[in-house]
């Protein structure tokens, strides 16, 4: 199971009431929906039912204040990228609207670091991630399912296609209707250590995991800013995290600073003249370096778990 699925798999135990803690969301269409953590609850599906191998965070093995000012600059990184997200969506809705393909493929690569940062808070909201980032595998009919929808068939139409029909632009505008729907639930959500803790590491595992590859941007070939984006991302999530972690490892917080820096500097060493060159223009020598870079920094990032308190 990747990251990403695990993700996905946590977020539905905690809405099915297996957590220990509170999460608040409002439904997409209808009116707010109080969510709380208990040993039965509600399962998306509207039944009842009870929350088995949860994921727990034990507060006694770290400062619960710690934890509450850590959630709290989390959930407003995460909301700035939300917002962020939406206007970049907009610009990229009206460049398709344009018909200009070469201004859409330049929009298109400005709004997918918002969303690539704060992949663990969407995983949240599985069935909004499955609109607005999935890849055409995900579906029966690959690239011609007519329910594909979101980032990736608009990269499809403008890399591989080379224009700019009327499904691209009713693609652009459900983006933008998608990632408003998004935003007030990220607005809405208290996001908490049971989803932030294990997500640090979910960002760069995801990387190393199916990202390396090539498989996520393989038609536009932006892979290496989703890369720096995801590490930054990871970054953001670790550094609310890092006094909890100080104050318990500090070789551990030593060895995580140590690996993001040589991660950072790995990626950024690929620029070429300020701009990252198309991923299949790597040679294999350099895809493994990346690779490696990424690997020694999942690593560590992994074991904040157990140091933290996390159970299950």
């Amino acid at each position: 199971m990747s990251g990403r699925q695990w993700l996905a798999v946590l977020a539905a135990a905690v809405i099915g009431g297996g957590a220990s803690a509170v999460i608040a969301s409002c439904g997409e269409d209808d009116g707010d929906v109080q969510i709380e953590g208990s040993t039965t609850g509600t399962t998306g599906t509207g039944t009842t039912g009870t929350g088995t191998g949860s994921v727990t965070v034990d507060t006694s093995a770290t400062s619960a204040e710690g934890l509450e000012r850590a959630m709290a600059q989390v959930t407003a990184y995460a909301r700035g990228q939300t917002a962020d997200l939406v206007g970049a969506t907009v610009a990229l809705q009206k460049a398709v609207d344009a018909g200009s393909v070469q201004q859409a493929k330049n929009a298109y690569a400005a709004s997918r670091p918002f969303y690539e940062r704060i992949e663990p808070l969407v995983a949240l909201f599985p069935e909004l991630d499955g609109k607005i980032d999935a890849r055409e595998d995900d579906f029966p009919k690959k690239a011609k399912d007519p329910t594909w929808t979101g980032f990736h068939p608009i990269e499809r139409m403008l890399w591989h296609d080379g224009r700019i029909t009327p499904r691209t632009k009713v693609l652009a505008a459900g983006l933008v209707a998608d990632s408003r729907t998004l935003q007030r639930r990220m607005d809405e959500v208290t996001v908490t250590p049971e989803v932030v803790i294990p997500g640090t590491a979910e960002l760069v595992d995801e990387i190393e995991e199916s990202k390396i590859t090539g498989e996520e941007e393989r038609y536009s070939k932006l892979d290496l800013p989703t890369f720096l984006a995801n590490l930054e991302g990871a970054q953001e999530f670790y550094d609310a995290l890092a006094p909890l972690v100080q104050d318990k490892d500090p070789e551990l917080a030593d060895e995580i600073s140590d690996a993001f820096r040589a991660a950072f500097e790995e990626v950024d060493s690929l620029r070429e003249g300020g701009e990252f060159p198309a991923y299949d223009e790597l040679s294999d020598a350099q895809q493994r370096e990346v690779k490696q870079t990424i690997e020694a920094l999942a690593e560590p990032l992994a074991r904040v778990q157990g140091t933290l308190g996390v159970q299950g």
